[in-house]
């Protein structure tokens, strides 16, 4: 299941989905983890940070604050832009995420950042227990690398 632009989704295998993916990322950003086989995946527009508000939540009511040190969740992002304005914007967003996710008691995040001309893409495997990060160019579409995190606890 494809979480969209702005949205979150908590699934807990195997009474809901299998998959999640954020899709290719651009300038937003993904937050990913599983957790117990549950899957946690917020793909958080640059525009509007009320959108984590969703995952936040379900971190609170998921996780306890022990549970929540011991997680190192997965922050990427897809380019930066051209544009200088833009560019600025999407950096403070990057740093807003990282610094939010450890407010809220998560462990130190594993940061992967797009480079140019390249978007990410975050994939949970529930079933499996396994977040996948694709990185892909924009210009072919092509997937040009793949990196593998485990999971957090049973």
């Amino acid at each position: 299941m494809e979480v969209r632009q702005g949205k979150c989704r908590i699934a807990l295998f195997p009474n809901e989905e299998t998959d999640l993916e954020t899709g290719g990322l651009w300038p937003c950003i993904g937050v990913a983890f599983i957790h117990k086989h549950r899957g946690f995946l917020l793909h958080a527009d640059v525009a509007s940070p009320r959108d984590t508000e969703c995952f936040y939540k379900a971190i609170g009511k998921f996780l306890t604050a022990r549970e929540r040190q011991r997680i190192r969740p997965i922050l990427t992002g897809g380019e930066l832009g051209d544009v200088i304005d833009e560019r600025k914007a999407n950096l403070n967003h990057r740093q807003e995420h990282t610094d939010f996710v450890q407010s809220v008691g998560l462990g130190a995040p594993q940061l992967r950042w797009a480079s140019r001309d390249n978007s990410n893409n975050l994939r949970l495997d529930l079933e499996h227990e396994v977040v996948t990060l694709e990185t892909i160019d924009v210009q072919t579409t092509e997937i040009v690398a793949s990196e593998t995190f485990p999971f957090y606890g049973r």
